[in-house]
């Protein structure tokens, strides 16, 4: 039976290898993952080394999170700029990385967008 309090302090081997799982199921970012080894009641030495153990072995990768996150967001749920920029300052990303993502994602999306267009015509209704 799995304890669901995430409260109770656990050993830096568990809360690794309970985030390493996490990171299987979902992108997270650093400071998703340090809220939740705080919730742990993990020391901030602890917390730092875990993080930094998780990019090397390229668990967590702040950019590659940033990158999907705005792709997600406009795509599929309708956020807008404003609602995605608050959200991601509240992860700790600054205003710079942020527009300049925005930028990056306009530029995909000028050349993907024809290719969007040209498959839903060319696909028959069922």
């Amino acid at each position: 039976m799995k304890n669901k309090r995430l409260n109770i302090a656990v050993g830096i081997d568990r809360a690794y290898n309970n985030l390493i799982a996490l990171c299987a199921k979902r992108e997270i970012c650093s400071a998703m993952a340090e809220e939740r080894l705080r919730k742990y009641g993990l020391k901030d030495d602890d917390i730092e080394k875990v993080i930094q153990k998780l990019k090397e072995q390229k668990f967590i990768d702040d950019n590659r999170f940033l990158s999907l996150f705005v792709r997600y967001k406009l795509e599929f749920d309708g956020w807008g700029p404003k609602k995605i920029e608050q959200k991601l300052l509240l992860y700790n990303f600054s205003k710079e990385q942020i527009e300049s993502e925005f930028e990056n994602n306009k530029t995909m999306r000028r050349t993907t967008l024809p290719f969007k267009i040209l498959f839903f015509i060319a696909t028959p209704e069922k």
